[in-house]
């Protein structure tokens, strides 16, 4: 969802069969239908999530940015933004979340950080 970020040019080994993009990478609700589909319509074998630096829902608090909106529009929206404290913990929850789904089964699952200043892709491990 990042402007900045063209994960193809910054290091991405191959052209990906699909890019779904949103804030702050999160594997939500909607991710994981959707890539529940490309795994089942289109034969997608391997899903690579990617996490940035420098974003915005990093070290976000929740109810705070909900009241703001709330404050500024007179209705507070009825999802979560999903504010998170560190980018790897995240980042293995939503790996542990898409090794869960049994609609993935068999897919290979890989987790990166991209440092949007050097434009670098670290893989980050993770067990199972």
């Amino acid at each position: 969802m990042d402007a900045r970020i063209d994960l193809v040019s910054m290091g991405a080994d191959q052209t990906p069969d699909l890019l779904i993009t949103n804030a702050g990478g999160l594997v939500a609700g909607d991710v994981q239908s959707d890539l529940a589909h490309a795994r089942h319509a289109l034969g997608i074998d391997e899903i690579r999530v990617v996490m940035h630096t420098d974003c915005q829902l990093h070290g976000l608090d929740d109810d705070s940015f909900l009241a703001s909106i709330e404050a500024e529009t007179g209705h507070r929206p009825s999802w979560s933004p999903g504010g998170f404290e560190s980018l790897e913990t995240e980042l293995r929850a939503g790996i542990g979340r898409l090794r869960d789904e049994p609609l993935l089964s068999g897919v290979a699952l890989r987790g990166f950080i991209l440092d949007v200043t050097t434009r670098q892709l670290e893989e980050v491990g993770f067990a199972g």
